[in-house]
């Protein structure tokens, strides 16, 4: 379900891909895994700015939640389901703030059978190093103290390839999904504000791109 992410290249290269510049003074520190539930900050590129790469929080704070439900909601808000994103409170006011959530793979937990053993796999791109999930982001100001604010998005996803969907297959609990990932050829696209029709990038990734290795 993309709650674990890899990305391990270089900020000059990750520059170089997305031809945009990180903000001044940004720290980046390449990680073999990036949990979502820790809610870390991480490099996307906001379609309010495209030019530039922000860290910014995994786990969607939406624009009216309180102080306290702030500190809880992130950790249910990672991922958004391309199909209710306009639908839901958490995420409706954010549908047309997209952002690309860079990775260099993400990873996949394979349950071999009722006792739960697993493998986890690392998905990547045949032809790319890097790529992008789409994404949606949201501004949220703190109530008590205005000139604080907090930046955070969630993942989109959309259904399983054949790929990711036989990795899934044995977990009854979840529908199969996987993160929408945007081709290179459609990045400007994605982050073009006056876009509404985008059909033709939220959809299943083809499988044929894709590569899965066992990782441990």
């Amino acid at each position: 379900m993309c709650y674990h992410t890899l990305l391990e290249s270089k900020k000059e290269k990750l520059e170089l891909a997305f031809k945009a510049e990180f903000y001044e003074g940004t720290e980046y520190e390449p990680k073999l895994l990036v949990n979502g539930f820790d809610n870390p900050r991480t490099p996307i590129i906001m379609n309010d700015n495209p030019r530039l790469i922000a860290n910014v929080y995994w786990g969607l704070i939406p624009h009216w939640a309180s102080i306290e439900k702030a500190k809880t909601i992130r950790k249910k808000t990672l991922i958004a389901r391309a199909e209710s994103i306009s639908e839901l409170a958490s995420y409706k006011d954010s549908v047309n703030r997209r952002c690309l959530v860079i990775v260099d793979g993400f990873y996949e937990k394979k349950t071999e059978n009722k006792k739960e053993n697993s493998i986890n796999y690392i998905l990547r791109l045949k032809d790319e190093d890097c790529f992008a999930i789409g994404g949606i982001w949201s501004f949220w100001k703190n109530p008590q103290k205005q000139s604080s604010y907090i930046r955070s998005f969630a993942i989109i996803t959309v259904p399983a390839n054949p790929l990711i969907a036989e990795i899934q297959k044995n977990n009854q609990k979840t529908e199969k999904r996987m993160p929408l990932i945007i081709p290179k050829k459609h990045y400007q696209d994605w982050l073009n504000p006056e876009a509404k029709d985008l059909g033709y990038i939220i959809k299943t990734f083809d499988e044929r791109l894709m590569e899965a290795k066992v990782v441990f």
